[in-house]
């Protein structure tokens, strides 16, 4: 691990997501995140920022996309910072939310083999925020 510096490219296979619609990945035993990535993404990643506990890698190139990933509507995804997973399936988002829910309450809560119920579906999935920044 003591090799991998900022500004390293790396090869990740993104694993899981992380709130904020971060993947997860693991290098040399370190939790890697990476903003944008979909689980079963296979990625090259550039370092941008390594701590002792984690990395944080930004994708330079999508070498194998997951099938979970689509074609985002709004021209601005990605960018702009409003909209963190218009390029996950929609059926794929409520699967990773529950999960991240399930798992928050194991491990922040101390809450072990509970029953989370499935996440439910917006009416409206495009088009309800008021946001600017």
């Amino acid at each position: 691990m003591n090799d991998i510096k900022k500004g390293h490219t790396v090869e990740l296979e993104i694993a899981k997501t992380a709130f904020g619609g971060l993947g997860i990945a693991r290098l040399d035993g370190l939790v890697v995140f990476v903003r944008g990535a979909v689980p079963g993404d296979r990625i090259k990643g550039r370092v941008v920022r390594k701590k002792k506990d984690y990395l944080e890698a930004k994708t330079i190139e999508l070498l194998e996309p997951s099938p979970d990933r689509t074609q985002p509507p709004c021209p601005y995804s990605g960018h702009c910072g409003g909209c963190q997973w218009q390029h996950v399936r929609y059926d794929r988002q409520l699967a990773y939310k529950g999960e991240q829910v399930k798992e928050t309450l194991g491990r922040i809560g101390a809450l072990q083999d509970i029953r989370v119920r499935d996440v439910l579906p917006s009416q409206r999935r495009f088009g309800y925020r008021n946001k600017m920044e």
